[in-house]
């Protein structure tokens, strides 16, 4: 029998190494118990399937803190581009219970997400190696910024190389670009090595990166068998050449 690769047995596998441990939100199992904790500990979290692809399913929970007026704890629920506020953690619960998926679903510690014109943007870095070789590249990356007032870029709007999303982010002239660069190659190409410890047959990963409103790297999670389309958006047409000529030698 193969390996789970769900999105929480991925999670603990990364979680086994020290380096990459560290730029792992928290993530757990959905119950409501830990709903509760989470919310209590980071204050956002996102809630998504535990398998699926495509962002489907993907809901944003904030704790907003007690209403000034009225004393009550409020809570926001963010999905697709409209949100909804309740006066009590039972109501929303009741109102996320009916809404999630009805498989298992994990709970991850929301990343605020540094942004372009207040429109968040993540990263998809691709990571492929030739049939019998150990050997892992970059082979491409590709930023993606969201449509206004959407959680996840799924919903993407535009397709940008690094260089030119920091260049017109908030933190254009914060974050030395070459240095990101150097960091997210190293950092993609030792999770490629971890992950094949445990996916010995697997040759291809798209690695989801968030970079936070600090400019610190963050890894949200990491796909196999990943679409490419993204990266046909790119004015770079090389790039989405690249990872097609490394498909046709795997």
């Amino acid at each position: 029998m193969g390996r789970s690769k769900s999105k929480y047995t991925k999670y603990k596998i990364m979680k086994k190494n020290r380096f990459l441990a560290n730029y792992l939100p928290e993530t757990c199992l959905y119950t409501r118990e830990r709903l509760l904790l989470m919310l209590g500990r980071h204050k956002q979290v996102i809630i998504k399937p535990n398998v699926g692809k495509l962002g489907k399913g993907v809901i944003k929970i904030s704790d907003l803190g007690r209403n000034y007026f009225f004393g009550k704890k409020q809570y926001e629920v963010h999905i697709g581009n409209t949100s909804k506020t309740f006066d009590n953690f039972q109501s929303m619960l009741f109102y996320v219970e009916r809404i999630k998926d009805r498989k298992k679903n994990v709970i991850q510690r929301y990343i605020p997400l540094a942004t372009i014109d207040d429109q968040l943007f993540d990263m998809r870095i691709m990571l492929q190696r030739k049939k019998r070789s150990k050997n892992w590249v970059v082979s491409g990356k590709a930023v993606k910024v969201t449509f206004e007032d959407y959680i996840i870029s799924n919903a993407c709007i535009q397709v940008k190389t690094l260089e030119e999303a920091i260049g017109e982010s908030s933190l254009e002239g914060r974050v030395s670009v070459e240095r990101l660069n150097q960091k997210i190659d190293y950092l993609s190409i030792i999770l490629a090595r971890h992950l094949q410890k445990y996916y010995k047959k697997d040759k291809e990963i798209g690695l989801d990166l968030a970079i936070d409103k600090y400019g610190r790297l963050w890894i949200i999670e990491a796909n196999f068998k990943p679409m490419i389309n993204m990266f046909m958006g790119m004015e770079d047409e090389s790039v989405y050449n690249n990872i097609l000529a490394f498909r046709k030698s795997m």
